[in-house]
């Protein structure tokens, strides 16, 4: 895990110092070592955190033994042990480290080597024979690259922080719009920043000096083939996948530890590793509470009584949600998701200070095994409309997980449109009449099937964006971040299995939840999802948060920004201060807004 950065097609040596500038400025995510190497015609700057091979061997940039290779690589690869095996027949490895055999691997397999790696990743390769660069991003988009064209060269880097010396920054309106209108964002290419790109997850990039092309190399939907097994059978296999992932995303040279929620996914995880006969029992746990408003450390402390273990638990305040505001957005260079992204922060802190730099996460079941409610509405959307006889079950057994009226609930499927709504806060957010019509971003968007919008939650939604909060939130604390659930193998998998078998019983994600029976708690393995999962709307409507976002929209910065109908605003926010409401996301997004402008461009 570390960070990257480079110049290709360099225009001169002095460029070096430009390097050396942005790699220190990532300096956050691999404070361990640091080194930029001038490589033919570019400038490829790295800085470590030490995971796999601690000794110098480790070390990157690196070169392959011919000198014509030269790669600098962000992640981990999990197989590499396998890959190492199959490699060692043509190579003879020089040190412990998955990057040697990422570099290997390409040279011997050129761009076929993405489809055998299993990892978390964001590289480079450069050939000084051809000057020509490579470039590639893991499956789901774990680790972040970004790139702009400068004349005839291509800047890149893990963040897009370390461009800001030689770079004025300008908001991208069309995609401020999306997110403003529906809080949608990290769904294409670009970035918050205008003329600054990303490469899409699943996707590589060739360069040439003249011509940057990116390309898909993996698509799920081209992956996905339904199978005809019965439930115990798809348990059994789904057991077995579980384990051999966790089982590889532990492979470190360093100690790991757990992001506890008290929920059913980050619990699996001690499932698994107890399930594998690898759960060291002097594990540490950490969770975050937000004091007396929200207490999540009871279901955490309950997960890992089952299991013997202690948690860690990191208070999140009232106080701190302002205090640490700037410094979030700046590490996130982007909306902050709302209040339990800031929390996650002080837990990655926490446990950077305890000594750690790998964390296990259970991120990605929910999108994966249909863990939100919203799953859950479609499924009992489409069996109504299609007239299946197992309706009338089914919303007893989802009225009865839930704990709503089956009136209302049939009332609600009625009226849940089937267009991708980003759930914020348990609630959706649309804020068209807010923005300036000159701005209005219209975006229309079915998922016509389950399997679309499971699809749709994880290249374009929900876990895309929800791995960039994480890893920002991680790597800021030098802290390495793996999630095990979203494996490949295992997303595969589960994408095509019968969709009755997400919701068996009536809960969601049934089938993930069945693996670990009596290897868990049995309430946390069975529990709904809290879909309000942070006080973030009863701490925004406090006094002193109100008094913060008054003088926010009122400043002469956010009215010169010429974004918002401020009329419409004051409106808005009034109605906020003197009604009972469930959603705060619309007063969270002005709040971004603002201060990420004040952050990056003023």
């Amino acid at each position: 895990m570390c960070g990257i950065a480079g110049i290709l097609n360099k225009e001169s040596n002095s460029q070096i110092s430009m390097v050396s500038d942005m790699v220190r400025k990532l300096d956050h995510r691999g404070p361990d070592n640091f080194d930029v190497l001038n490589h033919g015609n570019s400038i490829l700057g790295f800085t470590r955190l030490s995971i796999l091979d601690l000794s110098s061997n480790g070390s990157q940039p690196m070169k392959a033994q011919n000198g014509r290779y030269a790669i600098v690589f962000n992640g981990e690869i999990y197989n590499f042990v396998e890959l190492k095996e199959e490699l060692s027949e043509f190579y003879s490895f020089k040190s412990k480290t998955d990057t040697e055999v990422l570099l290997q691997g390409f040279i011997h397999w050129g761009k076929d080597v993405l489809s055998k790696l299993n990892g978390m990743f964001a590289f480079c390769v450069v050939d000084n024979l051809t000057n020509s660069a490579f470039l590639a991003r893991d499956r789901f988009g774990q680790k972040p690259l970004f790139y702009y064209r400068q004349n005839n060269s291509i800047v890149f880097s893990s963040e897009i922080k370390s461009f800001s010396s030689f770079k004025k920054f300008k908001p991208n309106k069309q995609t401020w719009a999306k997110y403003l209108q529906h809080g949608i964002y990290e769904d294409d290419d670009n970035t918050f920043f205008d003329g600054i790109m990303q490469l899409n997850p699943g996707h590589y990039a060739t360069f040439d000096g003249l011509n940057f092309k990116a390309t898909e190399y993996y698509d799920i939907r081209s992956k996905i083939k339904k199978q005809k097994i019965n439930v115990d059978d798809a348990v059994e296999g789904l057991r077995e996948i579980v384990k051999s992932s966790i089982d590889i995303h532990t492979r470190a040279d360093v100690p790991y530890t757990i992001g506890l929620s008290g929920g059913v996914d980050s619990s699996a995880i001690l499932s698994a590793l107890m399930m594998n006969e690898s759960l060291n029992f002097d594990v540490n746990c950490f969770t975050v509470d937000f004091e007396d408003d929200l207490n999540e450390s009871v279901w955490a402390d309950r997960a890992a009584n089952y299991f013997n273990l202690n948690t860690n638990i990191v208070e999140m305040s009232l106080d701190r949600m302002f205090l640490d505001l700037s410094d979030n957005i700046y590490s996130r260079e982007s909306p902050i998701g709302g209040l339990m992204n800031m929390a996650q922060s002080l837990n990655f802190q926490k446990i950077h200070k305890s000594g750690y730099k790998l964390v296990l996460d259970g991120a990605g079941v929910d999108e994966v095994f249909c863990g939100y409610k919203s799953f859950h509405d479609k499924y009992l959307r489409d069996l109504y409309f299609s007239g299946s006889s197992d309706f009338e079950k089914c919303l007893s057994e989802y009225s009865n997980f839930w704990g709503i009226d089956k009136i209302h609930v049939k009332k609600n499927i009625l009226q849940t449109s089937e267009k991708i709504r980003t759930e914020i806060d348990g609630s959706f957010s649309s804020n068209s009449d807010i923005i300036k019509k000159e701005y209005r971003y219209y975006y229309d968007h079915e998922s016509s099937t389950l399997q679309d919008m499971q699809i749709d939650y994880i290249k374009r939604f929900k876990l895309r964006r929800g791995l960039r909060m994480k890893d920002r939130a991680s790597m800021q604390n030098s802290v390495e971040l793996r999630v095990p659930f979203i494996d490949h193998n295992l997303v595969e998998y589960g994408l095509q299995l019968d969709e009755s078998y997400y919701f068996l019983h009536g809960r969601t994600k049934s089938i993930f939840r069945e693996i670990f029976k009596g290897n868990m708690d049995e309430d946390v393995r069975t529990s709904s999802k809290r879909s309000i999962n942070a006080p973030q709307t009863k701490w925004l409507k406090k006094k002193s948060s109100l008094d913060f976002i008054s003088k926010i929209i009122n400043s002469q910065s956010f009215k010169d920004r010429n974004f918002f109908d401020i009329d419409s605003v004051d409106i808005a926010f009034d109605r906020f201060k003197r009604f009972d409401v469930d959603n705060s996301f619309f007063v969270w997004q002005w709040l971004n807004f603002e201060m990420w402008n004040r952050i990056f461009v003023d």
